[in-house]
């Protein structure tokens, strides 16, 4: 069989075109395009020698200051109020190549980030005092790394108080700011009150020494015709020359402090005294009393000012009150939610005795009551009876009653117990300055 010859230059063509067919097909064409693109790329960058920097942001600090010489000397480090050591963060600048400082390289973890305890001069701290304390960074490089420097530490420097810790104890002082305490006619705005009347504050002892006072300051922002609490307090410790210190911390007792102003209302009372367990006559015909001073100037809450003008200072026991003892003296210090315009320190209370007497007699043991328990008791004498004196001259022992309460308390067998004695009178009382007692078995 005889072959077919091929037509000059019909060889190279045919050739060309099986080439040609072959960088048309994806299955070629794709894996050679990302190929050259890899390759490209490599050549740029690794061929490149352009030096760049890169920050990495907010790196965690540690603060450790154990065994040290500043430890061993008893000193503290302070940081200011808006610093918390254990939030202490920088920014590190690294400098190299690109490929050499991309976060697929290096990341913060990579870098170790210590607040050295010693000054900028690489000093021990071993005296009181302000230090700015280096930040030191180091690399921890690992395998592929290493081609890269560290440049800048942002912050590099770290304030930071060395001082003996001390807390102490300091008075609050109110101290009312903008317009002050200010009432308008007719009111009175009282001294501020403040729920809690002590702080203790700790700190350096430089600056707790350094107090002079502790002002719980407030805003006051209009006239007041009302009792007001104000919560929004600020606690101030003032030191030398109206300063105040960034290192000091402020014990509360666990919550907030309030200030309230008392503000009431101006009137003009009249004096009178609560009588206490008067006798059934005298509810509604009290006995005559003379009051000294007889009227006050005064301001108290408004809804606590009397309809009648009458504003008891005190009570007055009709126990206590006989003949002989018919003058008492109620403390102005007892009185409460009141201001006395006038210097009063106690009130004067003269009873009209004026056809009173008195007269003893004998309880006895049939009108004693024994309740609670069982008992058996004696009879009292020299019981003081007070009443008009024609009543009193009339009065026999049957009109006496007793009680003795007995409680689990109460020990048993022999032995004294106080006694209630009333008598069956209208116009009459019992004068018990103290207890009676009496004789008694306790079952």
């Amino acid at each position: 069989m005889k072959q077919e010859k091929t037509a000059p230059g019909q060889e190279p063509v045919q050739k060309n075109r099986a080439f040609y067919r072959i960088f048309r097909s994806d299955k070629v064409l794709i894996p050679l395009s990302l190929f050259l693109a890899v390759w490209v790329w490599l050549v740029l960058i690794v061929g490149s020698s352009e030096v760049e920097n890169r920050v990495i942001e907010n790196i965690q600090v540690k603060v450790d200051f154990g065994e040290t010489v500043s430890e061993s000397l008893g000193l503290q480090a302070f940081w200011p109020q808006n610093m918390d050591p254990l939030q202490l963060t920088v920014d590190v600048t690294i400098q190299g190549k690109k490929y050499d400082i991309s976060p697929a390289v290096v990341t913060a973890e990579d870098l170790q980030v210590e607040l050295l305890p010693k000054d900028v001069n690489d000093n021990d701290i071993n005296s009181v005092g302000d230090y700015q304390l280096k930040v030191q960074v180091t690399p921890r490089h690992s395998l592929g790394q290493g081609n890269y420097a560290v440049v800048d530490v942002s912050p590099a420097t770290i304030q930071v108080y060395f001082d003996h810790y001390k807390e102490a104890t300091f008075v609050l002082e109110a101290a009312p700011v903008g317009i002050g305490v200010d009432a308008p006619q007719g009111y009175y705005a009282g001294d501020p009150l403040l729920s809690r009347s002590t702080v203790t504050i700790s700190g350096p002892a430089k600056d707790v020494n350094s107090i002079k006072q502790v002002k719980a300051q407030f805003l006051v922002e209009k006239q007041l015709t009302a009792t007001q609490t104000f919560n929004d307090v600020q606690i101030n410790p003032i030191i030398d020359f109206g300063a105040v210190s960034q290192y000091l911390t402020i014990d509360t007792g666990g919550s907030p402090i309030s200030v309230t102003i008392p503000v009431w209302k101006r009137t003009d009372l009249k004096v009178v005294a609560d009588f206490k367990e008067p006798p059934k006559a005298y509810i509604d015909t009290p006995l005559r009393v003379t009051y000294t001073p007889a009227t006050l100037r005064a301001a108290l809450p408004e809804e606590s000012i009397p309809a009648d003008g009458n504003y008891a200072v005190g009570q007055i026991s009709f126990r206590q009150l006989s003949p002989a003892n018919h003058t008492f003296r109620l403390p102005a210090a007892d009185l409460k939610e009141i201001h006395l315009f006038d210097a009063v320190e106690e009130f004067r209370a003269d009873v009209d005795m004026t056809g009173m007497a008195e007269t003893r007699l004998t309880l006895s043991a049939d009108a004693i009551t024994v309740t609670g328990g069982k008992a058996a008791v004696g009879e009292v004498r020299d019981v003081v009876v007070v009443g008009p004196a024609d009543i009193v001259a009339a009065l026999t022992p049957e009109l006496l009653q007793g009680e003795v309460v007995i409680t689990a308390e109460t020990p048993k067998g022999s032995g004294s117990q106080p006694v209630n004695i009333t008598v069956n009178q209208e116009s009459c009382w019992v004068y018990a300055p103290k207890d009676y007692m009496v004789a008694c078995v306790v079952n």
